[in-house]
C-alpha cells in the first residue's frame, strides 16, 4: 500500500476534521448502547412471556383436575371432552413455551421436563376417567390413591416452574430498559445532524485547494489531446499525491513527444518510400527515402500528383485503384512500374490505407524490381521443367496421401493406356496395386523396383518404380517414376529359352558319357589297368564337376533377380537347410564325414525358397569337397547383433585345413549371386581354427516391408 504524504496545510485540514471524528464515535457509541438495551428489552420480554405460560400451564391443570374429581354428575362422554379440549390448548402452549427457551439449553430441558410432567397429569387424569365410569367415583379413589398423586404431580410440576422462573429472574429484572432506550433517541438524532454539518464544512474545507490544483491537470489533458504546449508545473513545496501526479503528467508528456520524434525519425531512415496522399493522388509529405529509390528530392515531389512518375501503361491501372480505396483497417496493395529520375523502370509494390477527416491516403512503396527478376526466372524454370516432364520417357505420377492421382506426363499416360480425364483423380492401387499407402515404406521404393501396371484394358505391364515424397506443400505428396521393362522381359524369356536349350543339347552328350565312364569303372566294358582305373575314375569326377556347373548355370538363368523377388515369401529355414543337408549324403558317407546340425527351426525366412535351397547346396558342396575326411561339418544359425533383429546368420564350418583357400570356381560366384538376389548375403569365413561360408537372410517379420 502507498505511503501518504501529506503538506503542512493538508494536515491542519486534516485536524479540522477531528470533531466529525468525534461525533462519529459518539454516535457508534450511542447506537451500540441502544442495541445493547433493546437487546435486553426484548430478552425480558421473551422472559415474562415464558413465565405467564408456565403460570396458564399450572393453574389450568390444577382446575382440570379439580372439576374432574369434585364435580358430580357429570357423564362420561362430558369429562372426556373436557380432558380432550384441555389437551390441545396445554399442548398448543408447551410448543409456545419449547419455542421462547430453545436459544438457552438449559431452559430449554426445563421446558422439556414441564411438558413431561403436564403429559404425566394427563394419564393420571385419562386413568381417573376410566375408574370412575367403572367403579364410581367413591370407589375409583380409593383405589387409585388420587389425592396422593396429584399432589405429587402438583408439586412436581410448581417446582419445575420455579426452576425456570429461576433460570428467567435475571432477564426479567431488565423490564425497566425500555425507558432508557427512549431517551438515547434524541441524542442519537442530534448526534447524527452534528455530523452531517461537520461533514459539509469539512469538505469545503479539503476541496478548496484540491479543486484548483485538479483544474491545472484537466487543462493539461486537454492539451496534451492536441499535442500541445502543456501548461508548466508551479514552482510550490507541495509534496502530496497531486503534486507527484502533476510531475508524472509533465513527464509522460515529455515521453510522448520524444516517441513521435523517434517515429519521424524512423520513417525519415526507412529504406522503403512512405507518403500521404490525398484523394486525388497530390503527394502530401514523404519520407527522404525518395531520394535514392526514385532519384527525387522530397521538396520537388510535394503537391505533385503521383501519376506523373507512374509509367504510362499503368497510369489507369493506378487511378482507378486510388478512387477504389475504401476506409478500412485492412492494407490494400497495387502493383505498379514508376520511372525514375534517370529514365529507368522499376517494378513497385504499393501498400495503402485511407484515412483522416479529408480522406488521405497513407502508403508505403516498396521496390520489387528484384523479385520480379526472381519470378521471371522461376517462370523460365518452370517451364522448362514443364517441357522436360512432357517429353521424358519415362512415365511420372504425383498422387497425394489418400491414393488418388494429381499429375502425370504423356508417357504415363502411354504406359497406363488412360487419357487425361481418366487418370486425372484416379485410384493409384488401380494402377499400380504393389504400392501400399497404409504402409508406404520410402527407403525401400528409393532404388527401382520391378512391380506390376494394370493398364487401361486389363493388361498387366511391367515396370521399374521409383517412390519418393514432395515436400512442396503442406500436404503429403509423392512422386513415382515409372521406366516400361515389359520389352525387356520378353528379351529375358528368349534369353531363358535359348539357355535352356543350350544347356539341354549340352547336358545330353554329358550325361551320356558320364554314364559310359561309370560302366568302365565298374568293369562292363572290361578289366581296366591301374593306370586306365585312375584315368577313368579322374575323367569321371571331372564330368561330375561340368555337370555340377551345368546346372548351377541352369538354375542361375532361371533364377534371375526380378524372377526371385517375385517369388519372396516366408521360408522355414529347417526346409532349406534339410534339403541341403540330403544332397551332399553321398559324399559326406564318401568321406566318413560327421553333419551337425543346431539351427532354430522356427525359424522362418524371407527368400524365394527354390533358388535360396540351390544356393545351400553348392555352398555345403563346396565345403564337403574341401573338408577333410573323418571330420565333422557344422551348420548353426544366430541373430545378428548389428542388424536390429531384422536379419539371422547360417554359419556352414569344418575344422581348419591348411589347402584350405576361398572357392574361386564358377558355382561359387553364382551361389553369391543367388542370395544378394534373394536379399542376402554369403561371406567366406577362414579362422585360426575353422572354415566355413556365413549367410545373412531377412527374417520373415520383414514380410510386409519387403512386399511393399
Amino acid at each position: 500500500m502507498p505511503k501518504l504524504r501529506l503538506k503542512l496545510w493538508h494536515k491542519f485540514e486534516l485536524l479540522a476534521a477531528l470533531p466529525l471524528v468525534a461525533c462519529a464515535g459518539v454516535l457508534l457509541t450511542l447506537g451500540l448502547i441502544y442495541t445493547y438495551s433493546d437487546h435486553q428489552i426484548s430478552e425480558a420480554q421473551r422472559a415474562r412471556e415464558t413465565l405467564d405460560t408456565c403460570e396458564y400451564l399450572m393453574r389450568t391443570i390444577t382446575q382440570v383436575t379439580a372439576k374432574l374429581w369434585t364435580t358430580t354428575g357429570i357423564e362420561m362422554g362430558t369429562e372426556q371432552a373436557l380432558l380432550n379440549n384441555t389437551k390441545v390448548k396445554l399442548r398448543d402452549k408447551l410448543k409456545t413455551l419449547k419455542e421462547l427457551c430453545k436459544d438457552d439449553p438449559a431452559e430449554y430441558k426445563s421446558a422439556i421436563d414441564i411438558e413431561n410432567a403436564v403429559e404425566t397429569s394427563f394419564k393420571t387424569m385419562q386413568e381417573s376417567i376410566t375408574k370412575k365410569s367403572e367403579h364410581g367415583i367413591a370407589t375409583a379413589l380409593k383405589i387409585m390413591g388420587f389425592k396422593m398423586e396429584t399432589e405429587d404431580q402438583a408439586r412436581e410440576l410448581l417446582m419445575l416452574n420455579h426452576k425456570l422462573a429461576d433460570q428467567l429472574a435475571a432477564r426479567v429484572s431488565n423490564a425497566d430498559v425500555p425507558s432508557t432506550a427512549e431517551m438515547m433517541r434524541p441524542l442519537i438524532l442530534v448526534a447524527a445532524i452534528l455530523i452531517v454539518s461537520l461533514s459539509a464544512i469539512t469538505a469545503y474545507i479539503l476541496n478548496r485547494n484540491v479543486v484548483t490544483r485538479l483544474s491545472k491537470l484537466v487543462a493539461n489533458s486537454k492539451r496534451l489531446a492536441k499535442l500541445d504546449v502543456l501548461v508548466a508545473p508551479t514552482e510550490t513545496n507541495e509534496v502530496d499525491e497531486i503534486a507527484d501526479l502533476n510531475e508524472v503528467f509533465h513527464t509522460m508528456a515529455g515521453s510522448l513527444a520524444e516517441a513521435i520524434a523517434r517515429e519521424r525519425a524512423s520513417i525519415e531512415k526507412a529504406a522503403d518510400v512512405i507518403c500521404t496522399l490525398n484523394k486525388n493522388g497530390a503527394i502530401k509529405s514523404i519520407n527522404s527515402a525518395c531520394v535514392e529509390a526514385w532519384g527525387f528530392e522530397a521538396n520537388f515531389l510535394i503537391d505533385k500528383s503521383i501519376l506523373e512518375i507512374v509509367h504510362s501503361e499503368d497510369r489507369n491501372k493506378t487511378k482507378s485503384f486510388l478512387a477504389g480505396l475504401t476506409r478500412s483497417s485492412a492494407m490494400e496493395t497495387l502493383d505498379n512500374r514508376l520511372v525514375r529520375k534517370d529514365g529507368k523502370t522499376i517494378d513497385v509494390l504499393w501498400s495503402c490505407r485511407k484515412g483522416g477527416v479529408d480522406g488521405e491516403i497513407f502508403s508505403i512503396a516498396h521496390d520489387i524490381t528484384e523479385r520480379k527478376l526472381v519470378q521471371d526466372n522461376l517462370r523460365k524454370s518452370e517451364d522448362r521443367f514443364a517441357a522436360i516432364k512432357e517429353r521424358m520417357p519415362a512415365g511420372i505420377i504425383i498422387f497425394n496421401d489418400n491414393g488418388k492421382v494429381l499429375d502425370f506426363n504423356p508417357s504415363a499416360e502411354s504406359m497406363t493406356g488412360r487419357n487425361t480425364n481418366e487418370l486425372r483423380g484416379a485410384a493409384l492401387k488401380e494402377i499400380m496395386p504393389a504400392i501400399n499407402l497404409d504402409a508406404l515404406n520410402l527407403a525401400q521404393w528409393s532404388h527401382p523396383r520391378e512391380n506390376e501396371i494394370v493398364h487401361s484394358d486389363g493388361t498387366v505391364k511391367t515396370a521399374d518404380i521409383i517412390v519418393s515424397q514432395l515436400n512442396t506443400s503442406e500436404d503429403q505428396n509423392y512422386l513415382s517414376v515409372m521406366i516400361d521393362t515389359t520389352d525387356r522381359h520378353e528379351l529375358e524369356k528368349i534369353k531363358e529359352t535359348l539357355v535352356a536349350m543350350i544347356a539341354h543339347d549340352i547336358a545330353t552328350p554329358m550325361t551320356t558319357i558320364h554314364s559310359q565312364l561309370h560302366l568302365a569303372q565298374l568293369g562292363a566294358m572290361g578289366e581296366l589297368t591301374e593306370e586306365g582305373a585312375q584315368l577313368v575314375k579322374s575323367a569321371e569326377t571331372q564330368s561330375t564337376e561340368l555337370m555340377n556347373v551345368l546346372t548351377t548355370v541352369m538354375k542361375t538363368a532361371k533364377y534371375q533377380h526380378a524372377a526371385i523377388l517375385k517369388g519372396l515369401a516366408k521360408t522355414r529355414l529347417a526346409d532349406l537347410v534339410d534339403a541341403a543337408v540330403e544332397s551332399t549324403e553321398s559324399e559326406r558317407d564318401s568321406k566318413n564325414i560327421e553333419m551337425h546340425v543346431q539351427i532354430d527351426r522356427s525359424l522362418q525366412l524371407y527368400v524365394e525358397p527354390d533358388s535360396a535351397t540351390h544356393a545351400l547346396k553348392v555352398v555345403l558342396g563346396q565345403l564337403v569337397q574341401t573338408c577333410s575326411s573323418q571330420q565333422v561339418l557344422t551348420i548353426e544359425s544366430f541373430a545378428d547383433e548389428d542388424a536390429n533383429d531384422n536379419k539371422v546368420l547360417l554359419r556352414i564350418s569344418h575344422p581348419r585345413n591348411a589347402q584350405t583357400e576361398q572357392p574361386g570356381n564358377l558355382a561359387w560366384e553364382f551361389a553369391c549371386a543367388i542370395v544378394n538376389a534373394n536379399n542376402g548375403h554369403l561371406r567366406f569365413m577362414s579362422e585360426q581354427k575353422f572354415v566355413g561360408c556365413e549367410f545373412e537372410f531377412t527374417v520373415g517379420s520383414m514380410l510386409a516391408r519387403a512386399a511393399e
